[in-house]
């Protein structure tokens, strides 16, 4: 039996991997359109975060539709 359960093991292989269970989950993603580049989330924020992260495209609209009742 010892011979058998020896070569059970070898049949198995000694398959080590770097990984020791840790797996990688990405943050987000760089998206482009035209010359701008912004980073998107893989997972949504809430609350006051969330707010936080949409005031700098809220803030631009808000400027640009500004500045086109300006030119009107």
């Amino acid at each position: 039996m010892g011979a058998e359960k020896a070569k059970r093991k070898k049949a198995h292989g000694g398959g080590r991997g770097a990984g020791a269970g840790i797996g990688i989950e990405p943050l987000g993603f760089l998206v482009t359109r035209g010359a701008e580049i912004s980073f998107v989330p893989s997972k949504t924020s809430k609350g006051l975060s969330a707010a936080f992260e949409k005031m700098p495209d809220v803030l631009e609209k808000f400027l640009a539709g500004k500045e086109k009742a300006n030119t009107n």
